[in-house]
């Protein structure tokens, strides 16, 4: 591409090849490091995909055992960090400003934190020490029992209770389908991060940063909120609107996929398994009457439910409060932003993307006193 041509949004520009996984959209289909999504999804675990993504293979066991050690030794935080985590919870801070201080914070006491295992594991331990602060409880000792995987950390920590093994496996599952999707925002701007020759912290921490919006991540909590008030005034009524008022219907339609997001289909069969029947006769309900105003509205879009939707079914039925549900999402995408960071880093590649001017020309200078009058 030369000249002056642009591309709004980036749609379709390629900015990095990459071995971490690859999206047709058209089709709806999602490869993570060669593997259909639905070949992880229930086999792997949390950990596996973390490894595929550095590595390029799945583990022996051994190497397995190893990245759990790692993983759980990485769940103790620093003091700096866990002093932190405590004001934030205390002034009851937003849990994305948080984990993004809690991040940043990591290598606090001087010590360089380049092991992208190290700060996927610190994860979900800022997440659930922040999280007991602002509920006013004391810190839990550290969950750093290997058999204790990344889900069954968070679940324990936010919760205060021994997990539901049922619902440690399907926040196992939500978290292997969220680990990777491309070049998104936040990826972007971790990989944008490194290829300055900064540091891995500094690229996770900007990527954390790019959830604080409401355009990606941020949906499974506004999910739950067209929920609630459609359970209470009908799916219809409210759904339309919203429509006719210019809002968005969170959880509905995706930028990428011009059919159903692969995985919305994976989290729908874990939330459907767990939520009780009138609870999900209602979700299907809005999903139906969602995807049939949105289909006359707008008949050149796809109006399928997304990962979003049925993620903030998942994520309510398995306990996690919703303030949380931006953080659990970012526990899971951390794995492909620390690939992406180890990817972009070895390229050597400066990402400089150029934009075309649109202002205004040949002006001249106006001394202040005669301006404005």
């Amino acid at each position: 591409m030369g000249g002056d041509d642009t591309t709004p949004g980036l749609d379709d520009a390629i900015a990095a090849e990459t071995r971490l996984s690859r999206i047709d959209g058209e089709t709806g289909d999602l490869v993570v490091a060669g593997y259909p999504l639905s070949e992880l999804a229930g086999r792997a675990t949390a950990a596996e995909v973390l490894f595929v993504l550095l590595h390029d293979r799945l583990p022996t066991r051994p190497e397995l055992d190893d990245l759990r050690d790692r993983l759980a030794t990485a769940r103790t935080l620093p003091a700096p960090t866990r002093s932190l985590l405590r004001a934030a919870g205390d002034a009851g801070a937003d849990p994305t400003a948080a984990l993004r201080t809690g991040l940043a914070s990591l290598d606090a006491t001087g010590e360089s934190v380049t092991d992208p295992v190290r700060v996927v594991g610190a994860v979900p331990a800022i997440v659930g020490t922040y999280w007991r602060a602002r509920r006013g409880l004391t810190d839990a000792p550290p969950t750093t029992d290997a058999d204790r995987g990344q889900a069954a950390a968070l679940l324990r920590l936010v919760t205060d209770t021994d997990p539901d093994p049922d619902h440690v496996d399907a926040l196992e599952t939500y978290l292997v389908a969220l680990a990777e999707h491309g070049l998104d925002a936040p990826t972007l701007a971790a990989r944008t991060v490194v290829s300055t020759g900064s540091d891995l912290l500094s690229a996770v921490t900007a990527a954390t940063g790019a959830l604080a919006g409401d355009r990606h991540g941020g949906a499974p909590g506004p999910v739950l909120d067209l929920l609630d008030a459609t359970a209470t005034d009908g799916a219809e009524s409210v759904l339309r609107e919203r429509l006719e008022a210019g809002k968005r219907l969170h959880g509905f339609g995706h930028r990428v996929y011009r059919t159903r997001d692969p995985r919305a289909a994976v989290v729908e069969a874990t939330a459907a398994a767990l939520v009780p029947p009138d609870r999900l006769a209602h979700v299907r309900e809005v999903e139906r009457v969602g995807t049939d105003l949105l289909a006359d509205r707008y008949p050149d879009r796809t109006p399928a439910t997304n990962v979003e939707f049925w993620a903030a079914v998942l994520l309510d039925g398995i306990g996690l409060p919703r303030p949380l549900f931006t953080s659990t999402f970012a526990t899971a995408r951390v794995a492909g932003w620390a690939a992406h960071a180890a990817e972009q880093r070895a390229s050597g590649r400066l990402l400089r993307p150029r934009s075309r001017y649109v202002g205004a020309t040949g002006r001249t200078w106006t001394p202040i006193e005669r301006r404005y009058r």
